[in-house]
């Protein structure tokens, strides 16, 4: 798991997570207002899910300052020599 965070004005972690889990592939705008999650953000989302699955991606977490994404991939230990 690898979380980025920064310290700006933040946004709705909620309301970015649905965005993020409720869209379909292809749309990363909201239609009502036209705001997006971003292109970006809904592009490594939807990769890391085609790689390992729908239980991986991203998380938007609740933080008192800024925002701050969560990574979620599967941890593969290999075999040592």
């Amino acid at each position: 798991m690898l979380r980025v965070q920064d310290n700006g004005r933040g946004c709705e972690a909620d309301r970015m997570n649905l965005r993020l889990w409720q869209q379909p592939a292809g749309n990363s705008k909201d239609q009502s207002n036209g705001v997006g999650t971003g292109y970006g953000t809904m592009n490594v989302h939807r990769r890391i899910q085609l790689h390992y699955g729908d239980a991986y991606g991203l998380r938007y977490l609740e933080v008192s300052e800024g925002t701050c994404v969560e990574v979620v991939l599967p941890c593969r230990l290999e075999p040592s020599e």
